[in-house]
């Protein structure tokens, strides 16, 4: 079964240069869905970014707790609705979840309707309205195919123009129309939140009347790469374990010599070494036929955590821990089968002198790495 990603890409320019957007935005992903959640903070500057901050910090630990996304929005918009009257910090707010079969289910709270593109086409999405005794939640759902999206912003964006060029400002439907313009022109859904706001700037004759967010989330064939490093703590499990990795679609690496000579034995394939010395910088690196890369595990994994924040054009290429980062970047899912077998070595003195974080450690901080940049990170302990 193809592996569907959902890309996000934005675009804001705050009120005020210089000070905190009002807008705030966060991506929370699964397994099987990505969420979207967009805030919109009451005014502009440090008060909304508060505002906006706490409500999608209680949304998503609503939703962490098992919460509907209609109960969770129904939550949350009855706070605000009580914030409103009691001048307390107060954001309107957007869900959106895209499902891993292309379906897409929004509920918003005083935001305005988003816009699906179709098969080149951009139309505004129905909405229906949820009444409850406090509030009034806005549902809209529709399916996406690969190389479709959903375009959102916040009233920034419709707004702008107002007084100027427009009496009640910029609006959906002249959105909606702008944006299948810039379609003809062949503009890519990804260009479209720098398109639109940039649009809403002029229109408000280069003045910075609000905060402007326009967000594109588009479905796209995925990159997938599995990890393997250390293995099975079941010895008996080994080749059954191995083999749910060898079976996995996608770019296949191994971290680790034990790891390497397991897989190796099951393929019944040598494994070949390229450089088997360690010179302190390099870690030695093999191949296998069939996987795409082989190197040195915790070394290797300990010099891929240091250096993932630095520049790539200050990196080796023939270095094996940058090709791993090379093809983890590339990675738009990473499947990382951890072995649970305990490394006598993670005890040694050398490796504490070096200051060599051991694997689960090390794991998870690149794990937190990844998807603070946007990876969909599985960890599979076997």
């Amino acid at each position: 079964m193809d592996y569907y990603y959902v890309e996000i890409t934005k675009n804001q320019m705050p009120k005020y240069t210089g000070l905190p957007c009002g807008d705030v935005i966060e991506v929370i992903r699964n397994e099987n869905e990505t969420l979207l959640i967009i805030a919109d903070g009451k005014g502009s500057g440090i008060k909304a970014n508060i505002a906006a901050n706490t409500c999608v910090s209680r949304i998503a630990g609503l939703l962490s707790r098992g919460f509907s996304l209609r109960n969770c929005c129904e939550k949350v918009a009855a706070t605000m609705e009580n914030a409103i009257k009691e001048d307390l910090p107060y954001s309107v707010f957007l869900i959106a979840r895209f499902k891993s079969d292309g379906y897409v289910n929004i509920l918003s709270y005083e935001m305005p309707p988003s816009i699906i593109i179709s098969n080149r086409q951009a139309n505004i999405l129905t909405q229906r309205k949820i009444i409850s005794e406090i509030s009034i939640i806005s549902e809209s759902s529709c399916y996406l195919k690969p190389h479709e999206g959903i375009i959102l912003y916040s009233d920034g964006v419709t707004q702008a123009g107002l007084g100027v060029n427009f009496d009640y400002g910029w609006g959906v439907d002249n959105i909606c129309k702008f944006i299948n313009s810039n379609l003809h022109k062949k503009a890519t859904i990804k260009q479209l939140p720098k398109i639109i706001t940039d649009k809403s700037f002029e229109l408000s004759d280069l003045k910075r009347s609000d905060d402007v967010t326009t967000i594109s989330a588009s479905l796209r064939l995925g990159v997938i790469v599995n990890l393997l490093t250390g293995p099975p703590e079941d010895k008996s499990l080994t080749k059954e374990k191995l083999m749910t990795f060898l079976n996995s679609r996608g770019i296949k690496l191994i971290c680790g010599a034990t790891s390497a000579r397991l897989v190796a034995d099951i393929l019944k394939k040598p494994v070949k070494i390229e450089n088997s010395s360690y010179d302190g910088i390099t870690p030695p690196a093999s191949t296998i036929d069939g996987i795409n890369l082989v190197t040195e595990g915790l070394v290797t994994l300990n010099q891929l955590f240091n250096i993932m924040d630095e520049d790539r054009e200050d990196m080796d290429d023939a270095n094996p821990v940058t090709q791993l980062y090379d093809y983890l970047m590339i990675a738009d899912r990473v499947n990382i089968f951890m072995g649970s077998a305990i490394n006598p070595a993670n005890n040694d003195i050398s490796y504490k002198q070096r200051g060599l974080i051991p694997r689960a450690k090390i794991i998870s901080l690149i794990s937190q790495k990844l998807t603070e940049i946007g990876k969909l990170v599985v960890i599979n302990r076997i």
